[in-house]
């Protein structure tokens, strides 16, 4: 089964989404062969106070968890977010952490943001990092968001080596952030949406598989934001052997969501 580690549902401020709801993102994981899919909020990026956004996610994801697992996007900053992990991962039993940093104005190592993904951690949660949503040449002149600085990703998981960092969206930069950790990073792991399968000028998924390791990178397709089908043809074009296929199409991150995927009722094989 492949699984997804990086789907959204809601809106996105400056372009129309198909796909974007609960049902319609259901369909498209069908027409890719996507069994599973950890989904976050678009919605979360924008609001003032992002609970109510995971709120909508939980409601929009009802009835389809088997298909679709939710993540809870918090702001450490914003006040109420201790009451509001509470309520993520206590009563609506969400299976991941999301951390927005330059979308909600804060460093991924600001103190505050560290106690939070610390408390994760404590509690076996992986913590998705989104370090980039939208190409900085498409973005809208009024919302210039940067990427979430190499340096503040290296500082972090330097000081939190518990935690399970799942970076989603870093492509090239992954290189600066092996340099800066000058270590082995088991604890890190890398969707596959920004890189290329062969590349003379950037870094391929075969640089990335080499470095990081096969154990530590995963299918990610950002749909419905991006044509999950790229993300597809990757996988089915990389060099690999039947078990390392598996592993980046679904094993690594069911293992890091401690979902059980055979007891999955969608059907096996689609690797």
């Amino acid at each position: 089964m492949i699984l997804d580690c990086h789907a959204y549902v809601g809106h996105y401020c400056f372009r129309s989404l198909r796909y974007n709801d609960g049902g319609g993102l259901v369909k498209l994981m069908d027409r890719e062969g996507i069994g599973l899919a950890a989904v976050s909020s678009l919605n979360a990026l924008f609001y003032r106070d992002c609970q109510a956004a995971n709120e909508e996610l939980y409601r929009e994801t009802e009835g389809r968890r088997d298909r679709l697992v939710p993540l809870a996007t918090l702001n450490p900053i914003y006040p109420g977010c201790d009451a509001d992990f509470e309520r993520c991962f206590g009563e609506l039993g969400m299976r991941g952490l999301r951390l927005c940093p330059t979308y909600h104005g804060y460093a991924l190592d600001d103190p505050r943001s560290l106690a939070l993904v610390d408390r994760a951690a404590a509690q076996g949660l992986p913590v998705f990092v989104q370090v980039r949503v939208e190409d900085p040449r498409k973005q809208h002149h009024l919302l210039q968001v940067p990427d979430v600085p190499v340096e503040q990703i290296a500082s972090t998981v330097r000081k939190l080596g518990r935690a399970n960092f799942v970076l989603l969206g870093i492509g090239m930069q992954v290189k600066d952030l092996l340099s800066c950790l000058d270590a082995a990073v088991e604890n890190v792991y890398v969707d596959i949406c920004r890189f290329e399968v062969y590349s003379y000028w950037t870094l391929s998924l075969s640089w990335l598989i080499e470095h990081l390791g096969v154990e530590r990178v995963l299918f990610g397709t950002g749909m419905p934001f991006d044509e999950p089908r790229i993300s597809a043809v990757k996988l089915e074009a990389l060099d690999l052997s039947p078990e390392d296929r598996v592993k980046i199409g679904g094993e690594n991150l069911a293992r890091l969501l401690t979902l059980d995927i055979s007891a999955s009722g969608v059907q096996d094989g689609l690797l």
